[in-house]
């Protein structure tokens, strides 16, 4: 069974046990920065990211939600610019109360990252993808604004030119929300 199959069956699970507070469900937006920390066969680097996520409250305590970020700092390491060019995933994200203003929460998902290296004029570009898994916390400013920290990890597979490549990262991110 595929990762979309999963997703989908998932969400539908949410959405049948959140009906009676369907009346609650809200969408929200996230916009902030993710510092990713990576490491791909023995090359690391650091990548700075804007971000942005989309998502909606099934219930209370779950929701889905889009990503996507876009390189905004590269790192060099002789010579070399590394970096991360655009960043796509869907996540399903677990919350919980942890006080009137602060809540926890978890989230599971796929993504898709493209990442490139550039010396001179050559550019080799590549394409990885995984699961991700994070976790965070959101305070709350007002009912309808808030501020979100949260890490998460990225498993991060590709190919370059053949050559399988095996990876992860690491992202950190600060995000100011807002409830619609």
């Amino acid at each position: 069974m595929n990762f979309y199959k999963i997703l989908a069956a998932t969400a539908a699970v949410c959405a049948m046990t959140g009906t009676a507070q369907a009346q609650d469900s809200q969408l929200y937006a996230n916009v902030g920065a993710e510092y990713f920390f990576a490491d791909a066969d023995d090359d690391d680097f650091n990548a700075g990211t804007l971000l942005a996520r989309l998502g909606y409250n099934l219930t209370e305590n779950f929701a889905i939600e889009g990503q996507a970020a876009f390189g905004i700092i590269d790192d060099e390491f002789e010579g070399v610019d590394f970096g991360v060019d655009t960043s796509f995933g869907g996540f399903i994200v677990a919350k919980m109360p942890a006080g009137d203003k602060v809540n926890i929460f978890g989230r599971a998902g796929y993504h898709f990252t493209e990442i490139s290296a550039d010396a001179g004029s050559i550019s080799v570009g590549v394409d990885t993808d995984g699961f991700a898994l994070g976790a965070g916390l959101e305070y709350m400013l007002n009912d309808s604004s808030a501020i979100r920290a949260d890490y998460t990890y990225y498993d991060m597979n590709g190919d370059v030119e053949g050559e399988d490549i095996d990876g992860n990262a690491s992202g950190v991110s600060l995000a100011y929300v807002f409830k619609f």
